[in-house]
C-alpha cells in the first residue's frame, strides 16, 4: 500500500484530559494530507457555516475542529498568493510591448491611406 493511500487515524479521549474541540471524545480523525473529498466536503463546510471550523469538522467528520482552522490557514494563504499571481500575470499581460510586425502593419496602413489620399488628389486635378 502506498504511503498515500494509507489512513492513519488517530482517537482522542481522555489523554487530552476532555479538552476536545468538537465535545466528542471518542472520535477518530486521520492526520496527514487532506484527500480530495475531504477538502471538497471542507469548501462546502466554509461555504455554508462560514468560520466556524466546529461545525466544518462536523460535515468533514474525519477531522478535528484543530486541524480544520489550519487547514483553512494555510488554504486563505495560498488562495491569496494565487490571487496576486493572477493579478501581476494580468497587468504584465497588458502592458506588453507591441511586437514588431503589429507595429510594422500599422505604419504600412498608415501609409497606405497617405498614398490613397495623394492619388485621389492626382485624378481630381
Amino acid at each position: 500500500m502506498a504511503p498515500s493511500e494509507m489512513s492513519i487515524v488517530r482517537t482522542e479521549s481522555s489523554e487530552n484530559h476532555g479538552k476536545q474541540s468538537d465535545g466528542n471524545p471518542e472520535r477518530e480523525y486521520r492526520v496527514g494530507r487532506w484527500t480530495a473529498e475531504e477538502h471538497k466536503t471542507f469548501l462546502a463546510g466554509l461555504k455554508l457555516h462560514g468560520k466556524n471550523w466546529k461545525k466544518i469538522s462536523l460535515i468533514v467528520k474525519t477531522r478535528s475542529s484543530v486541524q480544520t482552522r489550519t487547514h483553512a490557514q494555510k488554504y486563505f494563504l495560498k488562495h491569496s498568493k494565487d490571487v496576486l499571481k493572477d493579478k501581476e500575470t494580468h497587468k504584465k499581460d497588458n502592458s506588453k510591448p507591441v511586437a514588431k510586425s503589429e507595429t510594422q502593419q500599422r505604419k504600412r496602413t498608415f501609409t497606405d491611406s497617405l498614398n490613397l489620399k495623394k492619388t485621389k488628389k492626382k485624378k481630381n486635378n
